[in-house]
């Protein structure tokens, strides 16, 4: 729940959630897999945690804002 608010690139993958249409519950629980997934790449390639290269948008969300 703090990195919603702390985070700006998890507030934003929060709120993408949520205007997709699911519910609070189900828009963190997304949240939290993805972050899951992140530290397990960090980890298995020992990384540091970059949130610029984590919370990018992808292809689609930028085809949906050029259009």
């Amino acid at each position: 729940l703090s990195a919603m608010r702390v985070s700006p690139g998890a507030n934003a993958h929060y709120k993408h959630r949520r205007e997709r249409g699911d519910w609070h519950a189900g828009a963190q629980r997304h949240l939290f897999n993805r972050m899951i997934g992140q530290l397990y790449h960090c980890l298995q390639s020992r990384q540091l945690f970059d949130e610029q290269h984590a919370f990018t948008s992808g292809p689609s969300v930028a085809l949906a804002t050029a259009a």
